[in-house]
């Protein structure tokens, strides 16, 4: 998808309760920091490591960074749980029947551009293939290196990602 596309996504624009108030051009609704929604997906395989996506480097937001396996913007008339299975494919190539586990959700804030947003978990063995307009690269780290890995390039991923996996730890650890 071009920058252009990207650009005139029609997404959905919400209050402060997450209640869709309207709908806007996805540039316009950054230009002018309206509220609205998105997803975040953690994928692990059955060896507990998670895979984490190299953002496109012509993405708008976090471009060439490390980030969540998946993440995406929730278009216009569609719901979280509908957008998370569409970025899966979108992203990941992969085809899902159910919704994954709904982990937490944030409330939109300067970290995460306004946004609330859902952050899923789903395990699956499967193939990823990656989509090349979307990611530049992806990884599969166990957590233990994942941690030394944002220890050693913190410049070089996502700012909310690193948020998103500090909250999940936590989780996991409750």
């Amino acid at each position: 998808m071009t920058r252009i596309d990207e650009n005139a996504e029609i997404l959905s624009v919400v209050d402060e309760y997450d209640i869709i108030i309207g709908q806007e051009r996805r540039d316009k609704i950054h230009s002018k920091n309206l509220l609205h929604r998105s997803i975040h997906v953690l994928i692990f395989n059955s060896r507990d490591e998670i895979f984490l996506q190299q953002r496109s480097v012509m993405k708008q937001e976090s471009p060439g960074l490390w980030a969540s396996s998946v993440s995406g913007h929730v278009d216009a008339g569609e719901s979280y749980d509908e957008a998370c299975i569409r970025e899966i494919e979108e992203e990941v190539g992969l085809k899902i029947d159910e919704t994954p586990k709904k982990l937490f959700k944030m409330e939109p804030s300067i970290l995460t551009a306004n946004e609330f947003s859902w952050v899923y978990f789903l395990e699956t063995d499967e193939e990823l293939f990656l989509n090349s307009e979307e990611l530049e690269n992806g990884i599969w780290l166990n957590q233990e290196s994942l941690n030394n890995f944002i220890l050693a390039n913190s410049n070089n991923i996502a700012e909310l990602f690193i948020y998103i996996w500090k909250k999940y730890c936590k989780l996991q650890n409750n």
